[in-house]
Parts: structure tokens; sequence; C-alpha cells
């Protein structure tokens, strides 16, 4: 089973995603309430690269591997977009105050880094990268 995708920047393009995560997740140890978080934040990860990092360009595609080891998960979300959003963005908002005030939006990185167990952004060879990591259960 490959455990690679690569998809156009089009929101329809997360189910794709969805279903390839849900598919290598099936025979890792974590219960189906964490397997549901980790598929959570990868969308998430996805969503952000497709419309805040590359504009829904269809022209363009992202990346998302899938590796796993005896004590971790591993999902790395790459594409050529803005990783400018991200540093901009990530944990500079209170959620709390996000949550009191109701806005759309700004939420989806809060979740990742709540349901992951360790997050990294950074670029290479003109390309942004999200590793979302999450440690298997003993």
């Amino acid at each position: 089973m490959a455990n690679n995708i690569s998809v156009i920047c089009n929101k329809n393009e997360l189910k794709k995603i969805r279903s390839f995560v849900n598919q290598h997740l099936k025979d890792l140890p974590f219960s189906s309430k964490e397997k549901h978080e980790i598929v959570l934040a990868v969308d998430e990860a996805c969503a952000n690269a497709i419309i805040h990092g590359n504009a829904c360009d269809e022209g363009k595609s992202i990346d998302v591997v899938l590796t796993h080891d005896n004590s971790t998960l591993s999902v790395t979300v790459s594409d050529v977009g803005d990783i400018d959003f991200v540093e901009k963005r990530v944990m500079k908002k209170d959620l709390e105050r996000l949550a009191r005030e109701r806005k759309k939006g700004g939420m989806g990185l809060h979740l990742i880094f709540a349901i992951m167990d360790e997050v990294r952004f950074y670029t290479r060879n003109k390309r942004s990268y999200c590793t979302l990591i999450k440690n298997l259960p003993h």
C-alpha cells in the first residue's frame, strides 16, 4: 500500500485524503477516537495548505506522506504554498478568546496542536512542510 498521495488544491480533494489516512490507520493500535482525531488533524492541515497556502489554485498540488515505526506515526503535508500564513497565525491567538468571540476560522491550528503530540513547520527547496507526529500507544 502506498504511503503517499498527491492531490490538486481543491477542497473536494480532502475526502480522498481522509480516506487515505483512514486506510493507513486501520491496523495501527490507536483507539477509534484517536483515529478519528488524527484524521481530523490531517484534514485541517491539508485544508490550510489548500485554502490559505495555495488559495485553492488547482494548478498546484499538495503531497501527503504517512509513515510509522514502532513508536510514532508521522504525517507530512507539503506544497509550494506560502508558509508565511502559518508563521503569522500559529499560536498567536488565545483559544479561549477565539471561542468567546465565535469568529469563523482560526481554530484549525489549535485543534491540530491539541490532537497531535508534535507539529513542525519548515521550508526546504521552495516547498512548505507541516509534519504531524502522534506517539503510538504502548
